[in-house]
Order: C-alpha cells, then structure tokens, then sequence
C-alpha cells in the first residue's frame, strides 16, 4: 500500500482510526486495521471477517474495566477480536506483573479456512509483552466446539469473559449460550457478537 492509498484512508476513516488508537494504544493492531490486512503467506490477507472500530473499543473497554485475565473466544478468523483481548489482557498485567493470563479461542478452521492468520495476528500481539517478562499465552483449540466446550466443562474450566462469535445459526448460538454459561465465573461477562443476524438476534 503506497502513501497516496494511505491518505486516501485516511481521509475517509480518520476518524474511527484516531478513535482506535486514543482508546487502542498498540501499533501492531493499529497498522492492520489502517491496511485491513496484510502480506502474509505471499499475499495480501485481508481482514475480511471482523468486528468494526466501535465494537472493538467496546471488548476491550469491557476487559480493561473487568481486569479479566482468563478469557474464552467462540470463533479466531483473522484474530481481529482475539488481538483486542490479548493486548487487554496484556495491558491488566502490566499493572499486575505477578499474575498470568490466557486468551483461548476455538476455532476448527484457523489452519484450513483461515491459513493460520488470526493465530498469527494474536501471536504477534502477544510477543511483546512476552519479552517484557509478562506471563501471557494464547491457546488455540482447533477442535469442533462441541467436543471444545464440553472437555472445558468436564475439566472445571472458568473464564472471566466469553466472546461467543462462531457460527450463526440458531441451533449452534444456542449451543454456545448455554455451554458459556456453565465455563463463565460468578460475575463473569458474555459477549454475544452479530446480534443483528436473524439466527442470533432468535
């Protein structure tokens, strides 16, 4: 992308991109959505199954506001949502260095529909804060969600936050409500995305 294309951006969504980095302060994040993508795997990936600007600020404010450190993602793609709360997590321990956190996301298409991209986006968030000594990881569970969140409950595994952003029909939305509601700590926050979809808004 050459700096007239950028420019161009620039001057159609100024707004929402200084919106971004006052609330977002993470070059990483920041560049990728200014590009809606990037050069990966020898092309242009682009970021073509996100949340906007506004929801984006919305996650991460809700993390940040919560302190969570533990936090469940139904649904990876390009990591746009799994970046936003990796850097949030990240951000809580810098302010606790003594506690750990972990951002987990199912997703069964991560390699073969998403080429790893959203893996790689997240990891790439995480890094810094690794080399900063901070103890935060991600892990990817790519199994179907229904074996994923069931082994979760079996193992007594409680979150502070659940993004529920995987598929959009009513039967597996349901499925996923339910299930978070038994891997969600006592005064924990689920997040349910695309509310507006006719399946998930039933």
């Amino acid at each position: 992308m050459d700096n007239d294309e950028l420019k161009e951006i620039y001057e159609k969504y100024g707004d929402k991109l200084r919106l971004l980095y006052k609330h977002i302060k993470n070059k990483y994040i920041f560049n990728i959505i200014v590009r809606w993508g990037k050069l990966w795997d020898g092309k242009f990936f682009a970021l073509n199954s996100a949340i906007n600007v506004y929801e984006m600020i919305f996650i991460y404010k809700l993390s940040r506001q919560t302190n969570a450190l533990n936090i469940l993602e139904i649904g990876c793609a390009t990591g746009v949502s799994g970046m936003i709360l990796a850097d949030s997590i990240g951000k809580t321990l810098v302010q606790n260095p003594e506690s750990s956190g972990i951002l987990t996301s199912i997703d069964p298409y991560q390699q073969t529909q998403w080429k790893s991209f959203g893996k790689h986006n997240i990891d790439n968030v995480i890094l810094p804060y690794k080399r900063h000594g901070i103890n935060l990881s991600h892990n990817l569970v790519e199994v179907t969600f229904d074996p994923a969140l069931k082994q979760m409950i079996d193992n007594n595994i409680k979150y502070d936050m659940i993004l529920i952003d995987g598929a959009h029909n009513y039967k597996d939305v349901l499925y996923d409500i339910k299930h978070s509601n038994k891997l969600i700590k006592n005064g924990g926050i689920i997040v349910l995305d695309d509310v507006r979809h006719y399946d998930v808004a039933k």
